[in-house]
């Protein structure tokens, strides 16, 4: 059975920092034209992942639900965020999967609520190579030099998470008796329990949850200095 911290947990987290370093390398050293086709193929591989999630749920292990299965959790919501912004280059879209997605795959991966799975089961590899690609998608976006990251960026896309959240996916969850974004109760042991907020307190685990979005947001502004990343053009 699966288990945080153990041989396998720390495979995937070992294969997440392989990858983010091919990331880097791939954006730094290895030209605009393999860098384009990098890019292109992580978001095909996450669109190309979703279906898979989606159909072998439906058709071959018959557990689909609309109260589980629906892409409504901020893990799913991501990586349909990061396949667009990766796909398009539409730059309200980059802007907030680095708003949205950093935190919610960075806490998926360290608090992943596996505990009762099999280790080697559909549900184990399917959550952990869809949050190590959102990672690594954000990573590429937030090192690319046709947008520039500003911090004046934050306020408007955590105000529209937490719009979309309390005006969409909170009455949803009410009307299908669903836990999406974890906004009725918090999962214990999750990806949610990180936050020392109680059940109900939305508010509170909605701030939390963007303080890390912001910090992390921070930290792609220092690696992009780091690597002396120009910005060509300025959202």
């Amino acid at each position: 059975m699966f288990e945080t911290f153990n041989q396998v947990h720390d495979g995937f987290l070992f294969v997440a920092i392989f990858l983010a370093a091919i990331t880097v390398v791939s954006t730094k050293f290895l030209g605009s034209d393999f860098n384009w086709f990098y890019g292109k193929a992580i978001g095909i591989l996450l669109i190309s992942h979703q279906i898979y999630f989606h159909c072998m749920h439906i058709w071959i292990l018959h557990t689909y639900t609309v109260q589980k299965c629906l892409p409504l959790h901020l893990c799913s919501l991501s990586v349909f965020v990061v396949a667009i912004a990766l796909i398009t280059d539409a730059q309200r879209i980059i802007n907030a999967a680095l708003v949205w997605s950093p935190a919610a795959a960075m806490l998926g991966l360290l608090f992943p609520a596996l505990e009762n799975a099999p280790w080697n089961s559909f549900s184990v590899l399917e959550f952990f190579w869809s949050h190590i690609l959102v990672l690594v998608g954000v990573l590429y976006l937030a090192l690319q030099e046709n947008f520039n990251l500003s911090l004046k960026k934050i306020p408007v896309y955590c105000s529209s998470l937490i719009i979309l959240s309390l005006a969409f996916v909170y009455p949803l969850n009410r009307l299908l008796d669903a836990n999406y974004m974890y906004l009725q109760k918090l999962a214990e042991p999750g990806p949610m329990s990180a936050f020392p907020a109680p059940p109900g307190q939305i508010p509170v685990f909605m701030l939390l949850f963007l303080l890390l979005s912001t910090i992390q947001y921070c930290f792609y502004i220092s690696l992009r200095r780091l690597l002396k990343i120009e910005s060509v053009h300025v959202l």
